[in-house]
């Protein structure tokens, strides 16, 4: 009997050890499969609002190196909204707790090869702020996700919009006319900005 009672115990312990690591191993895979989901739903996020950023960037209209909406209100180092970025439904990547989107005038000016037209370098910048839970892995989630890892717990992504321009042509919205004797430039797809 007491030979018998002793084997009981011994395999209890042997199924509690294999339930014990089957669970372990579970829940490692459940929280490297939720990790992935988390960063593909936040780099589909962040490459949905660079894309919208884009398309906002190149409705608006420039005048004298500087951008405005449709109604005259400048654009430059605001933050913008998703209904002015055209986007209804954007679902919040898990890690962010915030996210602001702008377009950021630099100091830098590209020169044509006419003289007279300079033309103002705009860059589109998308700043995430991590949530509390989410800060002591800062550095991986930068790293995961593509992005520089700032002080405050926030993410940045910076690009330039697509830049084209060319001599000749007729220009609309963005890509404005700008006639310097008998030249007009189309900015269009352009991070250029004329002064």
């Amino acid at each position: 009997m007491r030979k018998q009672l002793g084997m009981q115990l011994l395999e209890v312990m042997l199924v509690l050890a294999v339930v014990t690591s089957l669970f372990v191993v579970a829940v490692k895979h459940y929280v490297a499969l939720t990790t992935q989901s988390n960063n593909i739903i936040a780099k589909t996020a962040i490459q949905t609002l660079m894309s919208g950023l884009e398309r906002f960037y190149h409705e608006q209209h420039c005048q004298n190196g500087e951008l405005y909406d449709p109604t005259g209100k400048k654009i430059v180092d605001e933050p913008l909204t998703l209904s002015q970025l055209h986007i209804s439904k954007l679902k919040m990547p898990a890690l962010f707790e915030k996210i602001d989107s702008r377009i950021i005038a630099t100091d830098e000016v590209e020169k044509t090869n006419i003289d007279a037209i300079n033309l103002r370098v705009y860059v589109l910048k998308i700043t995430a702020t991590l949530k509390p839970d989410a800060n002591l892995r800062q550095q991986a989630i930068a790293n995961r996700l593509g992005a520089t890892a700032l002080p405050n717990h926030q993410l940045q992504w910076q690009q330039l919009p697509n830049t084209h321009y060319a001599a000749n042509t007729q220009a609309t919205g963005l890509a404005a006319e700008l006639s310097f004797g008998n030249h007009f430039w189309q900015m269009e797809s352009s991070q250029q900005c004329a002064n």
